[in-house]
């Protein structure tokens, strides 16, 4: 039986940093280093994608990179749909910090935007600050920096979950 899948893809902040281990990348643990940049696969067994993908009985791919840029998610976005559309049911892209810039165009979330469309596959964007300042005003306290845990994750993949219904992409 064919799984259908949640894309994420987006910066370090995909990869719930220091939720379940005090790594961001699998090659910072010593016993992970031949996984190289890749998300620490603990962290993401909590992260928000993991539960949002659970709970819609879906499969979950994370593609997260420290720094990556808007045209990189693009381009990686573009390839996963290019290669995995027929199997992908929602493309979730966590935009970086300081962009999209408001009241500017945003040529980028508008491609994956109608990409998503042309393909069938509901598409869903954020702002990663905006995930931050959720999560700071409902109190939860940072593991390290402005990374949360576990709790925190469970939180956002709720509040996303939400958001998806109200705006019927399920």
């Amino acid at each position: 039986m064919a799984v259908d899948y949640l894309f994420v893809v987006g910066d370090h902040y995909c990869s719930a940093p220091y939720a379940a281990v005090p790594y961001v990348m699998a090659n910072q643990d010593p016993q992970l280093v031949y996984r190289g940049r890749n998300p620490h696969p603990e962290n993401l067994k909590v992260s928000w994608q993991n539960n949002l993908a659970r709970g819609l009985n879906l499969g979950v791919h994370t593609d997260a990179q420290s720094h990556r840029t808007p045209a990189k998610i693009v381009e990686v976005a573009h390839k996963w749909i290019e290669e995995r559309g027929d199997e992908t049911k929602l493309v979730i892209a966590v935009w970086p910090q300081g962009w999209p810039v408001p009241g500017l165009e945003n040529d980028e979330d508008d491609y994956l935007a109608g990409l998503c469309k042309l393909r069938g596959i509901s598409y869903y964007s954020f702002q990663v600050e905006d995930m931050l300042a959720k999560m700071a005003a409902e109190e939860f306290e940072p593991v390290k920096d402005r990374h949360y845990g576990a709790d925190a994750q469970s939180f956002w993949a709720k509040n996303i979950l939400q958001d998806l219904l109200t705006k019927n992409l399920l």
